[in-house]
Order: structure tokens, then C-alpha cells, then sequence
């Protein structure tokens, strides 16, 4: 190969890794929990607690499956562009921001439902 054809392929790999780094789906995994308060849900009773409590582990189930279809997809199509046909790369899904600030509120909303129900002693 000559010189200029290194460089070209030493852009396209450095393209690619930048590529591979910045644009992939979170890992739901990888969410940590927002801070959410317990005084929501002063006043709720057992029964209202529960409702809540299964309420947001519905929700929270559906999103994490939901980011975790995307985020395999992004691995693949990394490692396939990555290793036999670059055009793969197109097919990677970008980060999702809301989805994941909304996953971080529902596993947060979790722990301050939980926090309230041991309050309580439900």
C-alpha cells in the first residue's frame, strides 16, 4: 500500500472507533437512580404504595427492555462494521437522553416507593 492509502485507512479506522464511542445506545445496565423524594408519598397507604410500586416496575421493565433491544443492536452492527463490512455502522442507534433520564427517575421513584413501604410497614 502506498503512503496516502495508510492515511485514508488510518482516517476511516480513527472514524470509525470515534464513531463506535460516541454514538451507541446506553446500557440500561449502566443507568444509575435519580434522586427522588419519599414525601411524594406521605399519606399513601399500603394498597396506594403497591398500585405505585407495580405501576413504575411496568413502566420501568418496558423502557429497560425497550433501551437493551437497542443497545444489542448498536454491539452488533460495532462489531460487524468494525470487523467485515463497515456500512453496518449506519444501523447503530444514537444515545437516547430521555430515555435515559427516564430510566434513571423510574429506578429512583423505585427506591422512594420502597423507602415509604418500609416506613410503613407494608
Amino acid at each position: 500500500m502506498s503512503l496516502d492509502m495508510n492515511r485514508v485507512m488510518e482516517a476511516v479506522l480513527i472514524a470509525i472507533t470515534v464513531l463506535m464511542l460516541t454514538a451507541c445506545a446506553t446500557n440500561p445496565d449502566r443507568i444509575g437512580k435519580a434522586y427522588v423524594s419519599t414525601s411524594e408519598y406521605y399519606g399513601y397507604s399500603c394498597q396506594q404504595l403497591s398500585n405505585a410500586y407495580s405501576r413504575n416496575e411496568r413502566d420501568a421493565a418496558a423502557l429497560y427492555s425497550s433501551m437493551k433491544s437497542k443497545s444489542r443492536v448498536n454491539a452488533t452492527a460495532g462489531v460487524v462494521g468494525a470487523l467485515v463490512f463497515w456500512p453496518a455502522l449506519f444501523f447503530m442507534k444514537g444515545k437516547d437522553a430521555d430515555a435515559d433520564m427516564r430510566l434513571a427517575e423510574l429506578k429512583g421513584r423505585k427506591a422512594a416507593i420502597e423507602s415509604a413501604m418500609n416506613r410503613n410497614g407494608c
